[in-house]
């Protein structure tokens, strides 16, 4: 008998949403286990955990890199791939195995993607549409940063993985919510206290680190600062981008410890592709990747501190920013 393993991008809200979505599907008859990217090794254990010869993978919102990608096809009965990341979508470009099916379209979230994939027939439930909105930063909406306050503060980190209890509370909660219900409650999270305080201690936290962004580039400055920009929502989000803009390299970071793994979130305008920075700088550590203008990168401690060196200030105002 085939059995069904969903791998979902943890801890993150759209992989969270792509995971509910799976369960409405194959409700308790699959397996939910969250991953992320980071080391391969345990990526790798983790997928070997799991998966046989009669296993049908899906992965939702997440892609393994294309050497587990190779190997997990020939392990498995099936791998399908619902991802929008654009870095899945070029080293996927010229993937192709008998027993791989990819659906990749950066204009949909992850979630969005494995709703209109597997309930064709039937319109998003509104918590999809509301991460989807949030997920891809849309912030032509007029509301779109008490909305992603609101999506925002539901903490993925705290779910565990394979979590799918507080997943289904989480996005039932969502559901259950009218649009004005959700600008509302979004509105008293971005005005709240503690969340003003914690946008400015991160902010405050801010020193330059000198980088080679892409291959073949001149090293420059870079600001970077100790937070974990998931937890400072949208607006830090949008704020970050635009201090990005506003320096030469075009790229601002920031990190945090998460066990023993250094995360670091890299923010542009688009230009340079933030994707492309964190796959590049990823190369010396444990790998990155992400979208045009919000992606990632991790690293082993002894990794970034080599890395992301804090320049003194000396050095700061010797280069230009």
């Amino acid at each position: 008998m085939v059995k069904i393993a969903v791998f979902y991008h943890f801890p993150c809200i759209d992989g969270a949403a792509a995971a509910w979505v799976a369960y409405q599907h194959w409700g308790d008859d699959a397996a939910y286990i969250g991953v992320q990217h980071g080391s391969r090794e345990l990526l790798l254990k983790t997928v070997d955990a799991a998966v046989d010869d009669g296993t049908d993978v899906v992965f939702a919102d997440f892609c393994p890199h294309r050497e587990l990608m190779e190997y997990i096809a020939e392990r498995a009965h099936s791998v399908t791939i619902y991802d929008h990341h654009v870095s899945a979508l070029r080293e996927m470009e010229h993937f192709r195995h008998p027993k791989v099916r990819l659906v990749l379209d950066k204009q949909r979230s992850g979630s969005a993607i494995v709703w209109d994939e597997l309930f064709a027939n039937r319109p998003r439930p509104p918590a999809i549409e509301l991460v989807q909105h949030v997920d891809l930063e849309d912030d032509s909406h007029a509301h779109f940063l008490p909305i992603a306050a609101y999506v925002d503060s539901f903490d993925m980190g705290d779910i565990g993985n394979g979590g799918m209890a507080e997943i289904n509370a989480i996005f039932a909660t969502m559901n259950g919510l009218s649009a004005d219900a959700v600008v509302k409650e979004g509105n008293r999270l971005l005005h709240a206290p503690d969340h003003r305080d914690a946008i400015r201690k991160a902010l405050d936290s801010m020193y330059w680190t000198r980088l080679q962004i892409l291959p073949g580039a001149v090293p420059a400055n870079v600001p970077i600062v100790h937070a974990n920009i998931q937890q400072l929502g949208r607006e830090f989000s949008l704020r970050f981008k635009d201090l990005a803009r506003d320096c030469s390299s075009g790229v601002a970071l920031s990190w945090y410890e998460d066990g023993d793994i250094v995360r670091v979130s890299v923010r542009s305008g688009g230009e340079p592709d933030a994707s492309e920075v964190a796959a590049h700088i990823g190369r010396q550590g444990l790998g990155g990747g992400g979208h045009r203008t919000s992606a990632a990168a991790q690293f082993t401690r002894d990794q970034f501190a080599q890395q992301f060196r804090r320049l003194t200030e000396e050095e700061t105002t010797a280069a230009p920013k």
